[in-house]
């Protein structure tokens, strides 16, 4: 089984970096984007299970980012979780699919696992570390994730 891919893309490189670390700690593979044009070209190679977009993202925007997603079949369906700062820049036509869940600044990084958990289908099922890599995987065995385990 395939561990689960995250793209975050965000402008501030110490919180793309951090987010990456944290995720990557929790067994996900983790790739950023710092622009709207960077974020569609790693979409496209990448693939992710899971977009996680700043809306404030330089070139572009997060809400560029969210047309061209919406215009492409093979993304339109992935699931984004926006990041916003105030309430009101968020609108209602934003939210709307592939947006499953939005998270205002600033938020606990145990928020942003619970967003990805509802994101992902296959990890409502049992997970177990991958005994190659360490990495979460969906399977047969291991804790159920309705709750992550911090790593030690």
């Amino acid at each position: 089984m395939m561990p689960v891919t995250l793209l975050v893309a965000h402008a501030e490189e110490t919180v793309a970096s951090f987010l990456r670390y944290f995720s990557a700690e929790y067994g996900f593979d983790v790739e950023t984007a710092a622009g709207g044009f960077e974020c569609l070209s790693k979409m496209r190679e990448f693939r992710p299970d899971v977009l996680i977009l700043e809306h404030k993202l330089p070139w572009g925007g997060g809400d560029g980012v969210l047309a061209r997603l919406r215009e492409d079949p093979h993304f339109a369906m992935t699931p984004v979780i926006l990041i916003g700062e105030e309430t009101g820049e968020i609108t209602a036509d934003l939210l709307r699919s592939p947006v499953s869940s939005c998270l205002r600044k600033p938020y606990q990084f145990d928020q942003l696992l619970e967003c990805i958990r509802v994101a992902v289908p296959r990890l409502h099922r049992p997970v177990r570390k991958n005994k190659d890599n360490g990495k979460l995987v969906a399977g047969h065995v291991g804790p159920h994730l309705d709750s992550f385990v911090r790593p030690h």
